[in-house]
């Protein structure tokens, strides 16, 4: 929830910012809640920790799309780097729940926050 209500906030710093910049920031700023959840001791904690972290991930989105379409000119190599970064959401979705449930089988349910 709470990456969909900063991704035009993150849309904006980035703009004004740079967008290189915003978005390695939001990506440790994600990392870092991440771990954090990891660690968390209560239910409170770990709800907390991964709102932080969205907010770190709605920093990252954006500025990765500003990035694309600003590295490649409009055509076919655009199109096709667009197509790729629509794609990997589905595509980790699916790697992510396989990966995410293979380890909950062999681990403690924290150690998701560690690998995904």
């Amino acid at each position: 929830m709470t990456q969909g209500a900063f991704v035009l906030i993150g849309g904006r710093f980035g703009d004004v910012y740079g967008h290189k910049i915003i978005m390695f920031f939001g990506a440790v700023f994600w990392v870092l809640w991440s771990i954090a959840t990891g660690f968390a001791s209560s239910v409170f904690m770990m709800a907390l920790f991964r709102a932080l972290s969205g907010i770190g991930s709605s920093f990252t989105s954006p500025n990765a799309v500003a990035l694309l379409m600003h590295t490649f000119p409009p055509g076919k190599m655009r199109n096709i780097s667009m197509g790729l970064f629509a794609a990997m959401a589905p595509i980790g979705m699916f790697t992510g729940g396989i990966v995410a449930a293979g380890l909950m089988e062999y681990a403690e349910w924290k150690w998701v926050f560690f690998f995904l």
